[in-house]
């Protein structure tokens, strides 16, 4: 019963919680975001990508995959890895890049999309509507690189921490 707190994290093999900084703290929620995406899109196995639908079978597997990358991430940088930097950061590059093919992407065919949508989710159909869609995209752009960036810059800024 008379266990502390840093007697726990050792036991568990976690760095000491006291010295992970905050902003790799706040990077590690914004990941776990990306983590529970990455769940939703295993459950409802719909994914646009540019303009190319995926469902079923190779939606699980893009969602898989993304969500094995992120908790791979996460992992490495709980126990302080010098490869989870240079992986979360490699990631998160690519991630801003994708981000911005596909919001190009969506806009320049927004009426396709739509189209896709409308026959993926038909009980929502009607709110489907061009300006909704493009607002989604957008605000999925925006939050999607203000996270990326988040990461990136806090996770080099405290690079000393990835000593192991």
């Amino acid at each position: 019963m008379g266990r502390n707190r840093s007697t726990r994290t050792k036991i568990m093999g976690l760095k000491n919680s006291d010295s992970i900084p905050k902003p790799i703290i706040y990077s590690l929620i914004f990941i776990a975001i990306g983590i529970a995406s990455a769940i939703l899109g295993i459950i409802n196995p719909f994914v646009i990508i540019g303009t190319f639908p995926l469902l079923g079978i190779p939606a699980i597997l893009y969602s898989s995959a993304i969500g094995i990358i992120l908790c791979t991430c996460a992992y490495g940088i709980i126990k302080g890895k010098s490869w989870a930097l240079k992986v979360t950061l490699g990631w998160y590059s690519i991630n801003v890049l994708i981000l911005f093919f596909n919001f190009v992407l969506f806009i320049l065919n927004i009426k396709e999309i739509i189209k896709l949508k409308q026959e993926h989710y038909p009980e929502n159909a009607q709110l489907y509507t061009e300006s909704k869609v493009s607002f989604s995209a957008f605000a999925t752009f925006l939050l999607g690189v203000v996270f990326a960036s988040y990461i990136i810059i806090n996770l080099y800024r405290n690079k000393e921490y990835f000593k192991n």
